[in-house]
C-alpha cells in the first residue's frame, strides 16, 4: 500500500470523525441548554402558582369586606 492510497482512505475517514465529534459536542451543549431552560420554566411555573394562590387569598378577603 503506498502513501497516496493511505491518504485517500485516511482523509475522508478523519473528516467524518471530526464532523461527528463536532455534531456530538453541539448536541451535548444543546441538551445542557434545554435542561437549563426546563429548570427556569419550572421555577417560573412555581412562582406563578404561588402568586395565583396569593391573589386568590386577596380576592377572598376583598369579597369578605364587601
Amino acid at each position: 500500500m503506498d502513501y497516496i492510497t493511505i491518504v485517500q482512505w485516511a482523509v475522508p475517514a478523519l473528516t467524518i470523525a471530526a464532523a461527528y465529534g463536532g455534531t456530538r459536542q453541539a448536541l451535548n451543549g444543546t441538551r445542557e441548554k434545554v435542561k437549563s431552560i426546563d429548570t427556569k420554566m419550572d421555577h417560573l411555573t412555581d412562582t406563578q402558582q404561588k402568586h395565583g394562590e396569593r391573589l386568590a387569598v386577596v380576592e377572598t378577603k376583598v369579597d369578605a369586606l364587601k
